[in-house]
């Protein structure tokens, strides 16, 4: 089929299911929202990460509110210490929940977008509050005495088993995901204050920006590896897999040597951190090198040169923390259609466009593969075989891939902050 025939098919898909996905206020869902799938998975909940790249799909076809209606079912729970909950079901009091779990630096990008996209002034006022006591709770429960933050449990990033923190103790691994994430939160504060007239907090937010910036590219690149890397608060260096003693006992060059590079390391790519220098050393080695992410189908979720990488619906468990956490949501090799994105994206911001209309093609056909073998969307994909791996009906982040060559055709991007 010609490509052109296959983004019209998707489009057509994914046209159809739109209407499915929106849902009205319902329990302690107070205002419309998005549901993660139109079946039985994820349904009647509020998902911080999923429902914000779901609304920027909404948002291109010019339905804005679903930017402002994530915000404000999460915040209608905000604890006075700012914590606001990652997730809001419509049948289950918020309250019940553990308060641990503070939403995933999405919210003011959010707010940000509704409100430059020409969303509601006075919400925007009322809703700046929120928004500040939200990241000083980020700020005082998850920032590190060296400035940069960490989550509190693997799965709390939303790559629920990523091997770069999966297998060290809780809490102690400083991942590139989360400081990529809250940098662009600091710039979509400094750009809502600006809107908002408000010089002073437009500073502030720019500064803690720029000195987050400076510190991920600091402390978090390895110019060795050519990569971003998390970092051990308990070894106090970097990783990207076992020491050179275990690797150089005869046992084969690489092993151990790449077991943690995972798709938690290219964010900053997608958040444009990186210098074009950065940029390039790390894509040419590993983002389109088929030995660690790239797949005919899209991008693996951890390199296929870890001793840890799987296709299986269900991947290794964490050594630490909570067990059952083992979940269908595995982020240890299987594609996952945001990776692509936020990889296309990347590639295309740093000069590679021919790389990323390439990626947008396969994770097109990996998506039409679904349609054909399932009748639907999955969650995720195997990587070797693109097969289908779970959650039939799924909706998600799958929504944007039909504006995705259209955004890179034309050198868009939805966070152009």
């Amino acid at each position: 089929m010609e490509t052109a025939k296959k983004k019209i098919k998707l489009q057509q898909y994914i046209t159809a299911i739109l209407p499915k996905i929106e849902k009205e206020t319902n329990g302690y869902l107070k205002y419309p929202f998005l549901s993660v799938s139109y079946g039985k998975y994820y349904a009647d909940s509020v998902f911080s990460w999923d429902n914000f790249h779901m609304a920027l799909r909404f948002a291109a076809d010019g339905k804005i509110e679903y930017l402002r209606y994530l915000v404000d079912n999460l915040a209608l729970y905000q604890h006075d210490n700012g914590y606001i909950h990652c997730v809001v079901s419509s049948q289950n009091n918020p309250e019940n929940y553990s308060s641990e779990f503070h939403a995933q630096p999405f919210l003011a990008q959010a707010a940000w977008l509704y409100f430059s996209k020409g969303g509601d002034e006075n919400w925007s006022k009322k809703t700046w509050k929120k928004l500040v006591k939200y990241l000083d709770f980020w700020e005082k429960s998850n920032q590190h005495t060296n400035g940069l933050f960490a989550w509190k449990e693997t799965y709390m990033g939303g790559f629920d088993n990523d091997a770069a923190s999966s297998f060290l103790p809780s809490g102690s691994v400083i991942s590139p995901d989360v400081n990529s994430w809250i940098y662009l939160e600091y710039l979509a504060m400094a750009k809502l204050a600006k809107l908002l007239k408000d010089e002073n907090a437009q500073e502030l937010y720019k500064q803690k920006a720029d000195k987050l910036k400076q510190k991920i590219n600091n402390l978090l690149w390895s110019e060795a590896d050519g990569s971003y890397l998390s970092y051990s608060i308990e070894h106090k260096t970097l990783f990207m897999g076992f020491n050179e003693k275990f690797h150089n006992l005869g046992l084969g060059e690489n092993i151990g040597k790449y077991s943690f590079q995972s798709c938690s390391n290219f964010i900053p790519l997608y958040a444009r951190i990186a210098t074009q220098e950065q940029a390039q050393k790390m894509i040419e080695r590993y983002l389109i090198n088929p030995e660690h992410f790239w797949s005919n189908y899209g991008l693996r979720s951890l390199s296929r040169s870890s001793e840890y990488y799987n296709n299986a619906v269900w991947g290794n468990p964490p050594r630490y923390g909570d067990l059952n956490r083992m979940t269908n949501s595995n982020w240890q090799g299987p594609v996952w259609m945001p990776l692509c994105y936020f990889g296309a994206h990347a590639l295309n911001y740093y000069g590679y466009k021919d790389k990323a209309m390439e990626l947008a093609q396969n994770s097109i056909d990996t998506l039409l593969g679904a349609l054909e073998k399932i009748g639907s969307f999955a969650e995720n994909f195997d990587a070797e075989t693109g097969k289908p791996l779970y959650c039939t009906e799924f909706a998600s982040w799958n929504i944007l891939m039909d504006i995705l060559p259209d955004e890179l055709n034309h050198n868009t991007w939805q966070m152009q902050l």
